[in-house]
């Protein structure tokens, strides 16, 4: 199931990202403690990264995030999984979540959704909370090279079923004007 270029995570806008993006992801992305955790990206992050980056990217399978129409971060679901990374100043503001939950919520509307897998490194506290508050379940363990610290990493691996993400949404209660889950 292709997944609409623009959607609407509470008061986050999920939309493609576009050269005009290139500051703010450059800006982010040269941050260590972003590019640390993430497998594909050096460190420094440079904009003729970016310019490789940029006409690779598959339609409606990354999003750029944005807040009150600032850029904050990056999402993506398409057949690698599901990925986020945000800002550092936007951090702890629910962004990554609602972001994720959004598409997890697009894809399952599917009947024939399959699951969706995930990645983190293994000493990623924030994104183990994240992924434990969308519903999904550890599969296995294994390494995998991140360039940034030129070095192979330790990761966990996570699987999320139609059967688990609905399980999940019954656990939170919809509460009118709060979209930070």
């Amino acid at each position: 199931m292709a997944l609409p270029a623009r959607l609407q995570a509470g008061q986050r806008l999920l939309r493609p990202i576009v050269e005009h993006d290139r500051a703010a992801v450059v800006a982010v992305l040269s941050q260590f403690e972003v590019s640390r955790w993430l497998t594909s990206v050096p460190h420094p992050y440079a904009n003729a990264d970016f310019d490789a980056w940029l006409p690779g990217l598959p339609p409606g399978g990354i999003w750029a995030i944005e807040a009150a129409g600032r850029f904050v971060g990056v999402v993506g679901l398409n057949v690698d999984g599901l990925g986020y990374w945000i800002d550092p100043a936007a951090q702890g503001q629910g962004h990554a979540t609602a972001a994720a939950s959004c598409l997890l919520a697009a894809h399952f509307a599917a009947a024939d959704a399959a699951p969706v897998i995930a990645r983190r490194f293994a000493d990623n506290a924030a994104s183990a909370h994240v992924l434990g508050k969308l519903g999904f379940r550890e599969t296995g363990r294994g390494v995998k090279f991140a360039r940034s610290l030129g070095r192979d990493v330790p990761q966990v691996w996570l699987e999320l079923t139609r059967g688990d993400w609905d399980a999940k949404r019954l656990e939170i209660p919809a509460r009118p004007g709060q979209d930070k889950a």
